[in-house]
This record gives structure tokens, sequence and C-alpha cells, in this order.
């Protein structure tokens, strides 16, 4: 537990639940500042993950695997929603999933 935190630690501490709500045992959400948390559990099996919209004036910047830095395929549509894609969950361990937007989540 120990090793992993140390990974994944700023999707861990000083985060808040949300902004959107949990989908039991597919995924959940947490945020801090400018950046989302996407949570993705053991029971969620798509390549891609649709978000709901953000806030008016928020943009996507990036979006990265928390362990390891590691992009991941990101875009925005007109409608504000992010989708991400090419994710692999096939091992069934938590994947984090970190969205930074150019403001803050919550102002």
């Amino acid at each position: 537990m120990g090793e992993w935190l140390q990974q994944v630690g700023d999707a861990v501490y000083g985060t808040r639940g949300g902004p959107w709500n949990p989908k039991d045992g597919q995924y959940g959400f947490a945020w801090k500042g400018n950046t989302i948390y996407v949570y993705l559990l053991g029971g969620y099996n798509s390549s891609t993950l649709m978000l709901p919209a953000v806030n008016k004036g928020q943009h996507l910047v990036r979006a990265y695997m928390v362990a390891g830095k590691t992009p991941v395929k990101a875009r925005q549509n007109g409608k504000k929603e992010i989708t991400l894609s090419g994710l692999d969950n096939n091992n069934g361990d938590v994947v984090i999933i970190a969205v930074e937007l150019n403001k803050n989540v919550v102002e």
C-alpha cells in the first residue's frame, strides 16, 4: 500500500470527491485544484470513457496516468465533454488518470 501511495499520492491526499457521481464497481472521481482524477475500478472494461461536460471556460490541457505520468489520449468536444481513449484496465487493478484543466475545477 505504501509503494502504491508513493506513486499516486497526488490523486489521494488533499482531494475531494466529485465533481461527478461515481458508477459502482466501474469508476469514480476526485479533484484538487485544476485536476480531476478518474479512478477506473476492476469492473471497468472499456477502452474509452466520456466524462460529463466541464464548466464554461474550462478546457482540457492534458491527461495522463498518475502512476508513471504516461500520456492518455484525450479530446474535448464542442459540448465541453472530454473523451479518454486507449484505456487498458484488463488486469483488474485500480487505474488513476489525471485530467488537467486550464482553470480550477471549482472556483
